[in-house]
């Protein structure tokens, strides 16, 4: 079993990688390519010192030919055939096997004024993000729209920018389908009282959500 030695990064000529033929995994390239553009490289390319063929960033290499680097950082394993078929499976593998938290993804994506943007983020994504979060049937309301008598109320209104807004809101506060007290209709919304606005705040800066 190979131990955890130091890793070293050395800087390559792209063209002196040659792609794995046998390369299984069918990635974005253009959605790589949006990475390098805006972050550059923050993981180097593993390659076989002997044959410099690429076991982990295929996909990097390609996108990095396309965007006209002439080096990129690699790490170099001194892997023989079946190590490298087991190296580059399990990476691909292992992160399949990740799920995303939902609601703290929609955290994350709510900080940022164009989420849309960020490579891998599609509108489809969004979308579904934001059915994922949401309750499809309408509950009954926990406190009366509109003031009964005797009873006084405080507004405040939030106004969402967007779905990710939509989700963050969703999530924090607990905004669902809600029907009216005085119609059969119903409506985006949720009418708290103080105690529970602070409660939902406490329990998602426990949770960590951020707010700016």
């Amino acid at each position: 079993m190979a131990g955890q030695g130091p890793m070293k990064v050395v800087q390559v000529k792209v063209g002196d990688l040659v792609p794995d033929p046998n390369n299984a995994r069918r990635g974005s390239v253009s959605e790589i390519m949006k990475s390098l553009e805006e972050f550059g490289q923050h993981r180097p390319i593993v390659a076989r010192r002997d044959s410099k063929v690429v076991v982990i960033g295929n996909h990097m290499l390609e996108a990095a030919k396309a965007l006209g680097w002439d080096k990129i950082a690699v790490t170099y394993v001194d892997d023989d055939d079946e190590t490298a078929i087991r190296r580059g499976l399990a990476d691909n593998l292992a992160s399949d096997r990740s799920k995303w938290d939902d609601a703290q993804l929609a955290s994350l994506l709510s900080e940022l004024d164009d989420a849309a943007s960020v490579p891998g983020v599609t509108d489809k994504m969004l979308d579904n993000l934001l059915a994922e979060v949401t309750t499809d049937e309408p509950t009954e309301p926990l406190l009366p729209i509109t003031p009964r008598p005797a009873e006084g109320y405080s507004y405040v209104v939030i106004m969402s920018r967007n779905d990710i807004d939509k989700v963050w809101l969703e999530t924090v506060m607990g905004i669902r389908k809600e029907r009216s007290w005085k119609s059969k209709k119903s409506g985006v919304s949720r009418v708290v009282t103080v105690d529970q606005f602070k409660q939902a705040l406490n329990t998602a800066i426990a949770r960590g959500e951020p707010f700016h």
